[in-house]
């Protein structure tokens, strides 16, 4: 379906993500992380996670030919560096869907970094991938992008909802964490 991961590489240095990075798989669900500003793609997956209320797809009867590039889209919506008010028990409950429907996964907000981030972290602790003694926010910066989880507050909704210590720092302010710094522009020039 897609390769492990595709990155955006200017001079040699990882900087970011683009498009959609496959971050972990378990019973027969592949997760992939992205953001629509950053080439996400999802017609590439079976099911989308949408946490911005980005992403729009084509809707058609059943039987159509063209209803097969339809996807079912699960609508979380997150506001931009912020985190949601759930329970530990409705990450829970989203992991058990995923497993009992399983296929390609795309997590994804508009950059793709702080609520993507967030929830990569949260379900990689659900689905058991993240060792106990391990931060979740710093393995998902490993296996996805360096700019996951933005906020304090992100941050410390993970470790509330997960029950893990996270010792990385949030990235917003850094200049290469948040989209208010300018990023873009350095990476591009």
């Amino acid at each position: 379906m897609m390769g492990e991961s595709i990155r955006s590489v200017k001079k040699g240095i990882e900087r970011c993500h683009w498009g959609n990075v496959k971050v972990f798989e378990s019973q027969g669900v592949v997760i992939y992380g992205g953001g629509m500003l950053r080439g996400a793609n999802p017609l590439l997956v079976d099911v989308v996670i949408d946490l911005a209320g980005n992403v729009d797809t084509i809707q058609a009867p059943l039987g159509w030919r063209v209803s097969k590039y339809a996807k079912p889209i699960v609508r979380i919506p997150i506001e931009d560096f912020g985190a949601p008010e759930l329970p530990a028990v409705f990450w829970e409950d989203l992991w058990a869907d995923l497993v009992e429907h399983p296929g390609h996964i795309l997590i994804c907000c508009g950059g793709g970094h702080g609520r993507t981030g967030m929830v990569l972290a949260i379900l990689a602790c659900v689905a058991g991938i993240v060792p106990e003694e391990e931060d979740p926010v710093e393995w998902v910066r490993k296996r996805y992008c360096i700019n996951a989880v933005e906020t304090l507050e992100q941050i410390n909704y993970i470790s509330s909802v997960t029950g893990r210590k996270v010792h990385v720092k949030p990235v917003v302010g850094k200049k290469l964490g948040a989209p208010h710094t300018g990023w873009w522009e350095e990476i591009w020039k």
